[in-house]
């Protein structure tokens, strides 16, 4: 894939970001937005897509949030969408599961309602 291809890939990308972050912010009321994978480390590439796990305290079924939070986004790029609550969270890093532990390290914090926006 050429330069330019990346460059307009990672636009787009950008783009359908802030969308997808305002969206979660003012309709969701998010606790905190984590983007991992390509966007948040750089790599990008032909294929690359948004992966982002979105921290909200909630009673809704794990299936049910992935369900709602799909319905309400309606992302115009690929797009995984992750929604834990805190508690979760906690627990994954307790038990020391890998995919969490890599996420909070490598991922960036995009929304914390309890900072600020990050970036």
């Amino acid at each position: 894939m050429s330069s330019q291809a990346i460059e307009n890939r990672k636009k787009e990308l950008s783009e359908e970001l802030e969308r997808i972050k305002n969206v979660l912010i003012n309709e969701y009321k998010a606790d905190k937005i984590i983007l991992f994978g390509s966007m948040a480390t750089g790599n990008i590439h032909e294929w690359s897509d948004l992966d982002i796990i979105v921290v909200k305290d909630t009673d809704e079924a794990f299936i049910k949030r992935l369900k709602n939070i799909g319905l309400l986004v309606k992302s115009k790029v690929a797009c995984d969408l992750i929604v834990y609550t805190n508690g979760e969270i906690e627990a994954m890093k307790k038990e020391k599961r890998s995919f969490i532990l890599k996420v909070l390290e490598e991922g960036k914090v995009i929304y914390d309602a309890r900072g600020k926006e990050m970036a």
